[in-house]
């Protein structure tokens, strides 16, 4: 038996812990004759152990709530709060990246821009709580409409933007359509 820890509770139930060693004491004959124990007592070790690890689930704790808020933190940056699209920053952010990516690559990169004809007028006659959930309507249908690599941002006000990366003029204009067929089918 080497290196076994031992914990033994006092009678004011505090823990202590010991390492406990072992070997066999052989007589001239090879059989065993007794056993050479020890017995160290490493029990501030263990605390100090303990500690540590405590410390060690905290951080790991704090850390990964730090990233869970860091990571809420830029969607509250690059998303407009409202239909959940990119605002207008995170959305030039993003058109040069892929701008910079098309012309490397030599690759097409097109933009569609939707506008919701008389949205003044269904503000005015059913208020802004009518009109915010006709943005929110308009958001999903072009969100459901765009591929994966499309970028869908909130350009102001009742106007988006789509970004469609790899896509040139002709299926620009296919796209365009079907994201007007997908906002003019809303009910």
């Amino acid at each position: 038996l080497t290196g076994s820890l031992l914990e033994l509770n006092t009678e004011h139930e505090q823990c202590h812990s010991y390492m406990v060693n072992s070997a066999p004491i052989a007589g001239e004959d090879g059989k065993c004759r007794g056993v050479l124990a020890s017995f160290e007592d490493v029990t501030q070790f263990e605390r100090t152990k303990a500690e540590l690890q405590k410390m060690l689930d905290e951080l790991r704790t704090s850390r990964d709530e730090v990233r869970r808020k860091n990571d809420e933190l830029k969607l509250l940056a690059t998303r407009d709060p409202l239909t959940g699209c990119f605002n207008r920053r995170a959305f030039f952010e993003t058109f040069e990246v892929m701008w910079e990516g098309a012309a490397r690559y030599k690759r097409g990169l097109s933009c569609v821009m939707v506008d919701v004809d008389h949205f003044k007028s269904i503000n005015d006659k059913h208020g802004h709580s009518t009109g915010d959930m006709v943005l929110q309507k308009v958001a999903q249908a072009l969100r459901n409409t765009a591929r994966t690599c499309d970028v869908v941002c909130r350009y102001g006000g009742e106007e988006f933007c789509i970004l469609l990366p790899q896509i040139d003029i002709e299926n620009a204009v296919a796209a365009a359509e079907r994201y007007r067929q997908a906002v003019s089918g809303l009910q």
